[in-house]
């Protein structure tokens, strides 16, 4: 279904929320709005398909409607995995599972709704977490990255998208507004674009590139890296 959402202008504009009605039009929205989205979502398959040995659980932190688990469950074939999303989204939730309703069985593969801040993991192997920490609050993100270290194995991994700032403010400008030329070019209308932004306004609060970097070593992490980055989003990979 496409994403029209803020098509028409609105006297008011609520803040935004992971609604049904986003739901029922998340994967276009987000296909069409975050550069490089699917070549993350393929990256994030490949790497966990050579770091996975089969052990553990994948946990997916806002998993939205499932795009990660369909692509594992592709990539992975006849290979099992033990796969748990978790999202705060009711709507997102009822969507994930109906989109992996005909996955294989031996694709062990499970939704929960509830608050990744409060979730007790058990088992993890790899830690997933695309464009999620961004919507928490920032003086909540370090204790959480610092609660996926503690919950994952030496050796273990973190991969973690986000939409990002610069150091310097005229590189950020400029990725700004090639973000913003992205979704011209995907048939956003500048109401739209405006009337998002808006929205989502105090509700998605990046850090910048260096700060993520710090956050993930301060937590413990023995390496961080950068794997993907498209304009202002940025894919990190941190090593146990």
């Amino acid at each position: 279904m496409k994403d029209e959402i803020y098509k028409n202008r609105r006297n008011r504009i609520e803040k935004f929320t992971f609604s049904k009605e986003v739901s029922q039009v998340f994967d276009d929205m987000i296909r069409r709005s975050v550069p490089g989205y699917l070549e993350n979502i393929f990256m994030c398959t490949d790497l966990i398909n050579e770091i996975y040995n089969g052990e553990g659980i994948l946990y997916d932190l806002g998993c939205s409607t499932a795009a990660l688990p369909i692509s594992l469950s592709e990539k992975f074939n006849e290979k099992p995995f033990t796969y748990t999303g978790i999202d705060n989204s009711e709507a997102m939730v009822d969507k994930a599972r109906n989109n992996t309703k005909n996955l294989p069985e031996h694709h062990n593969i499970q939704f929960v709704a509830g608050d990744i801040r409060e979730f007790d993991f058990s088992n993890a192997a790899i830690f997933i977490a695309s464009y999620t920490l961004q919507f928490i609050p920032p003086g909540e993100r370090e204790e959480l990255v610092k609660k996926i270290f503690d919950r994952l194995p030496p050796g273990g991994t973190f991969i973690m998208s986000e939409k990002v700032l610069e150091e310097h403010i005229q590189a950020t400008e400029i990725f700004k507004t090639m973000h913003y030329l992205l979704k011209k070019d995907q048939g956003y209308s500048d109401i739209e674009i405006s009337q998002k932004r808006e929205a989502i306004e105090e509700i998605l609060v990046p850090f910048t590139v260096e700060n993520n970097l710090k956050m993930l070593k301060e937590a413990g992490f023995a390496s961080a890296s950068i794997f993907l980055k498209k304009y202002n989003f940025t894919s990190f990979i941190a090593i146990k």
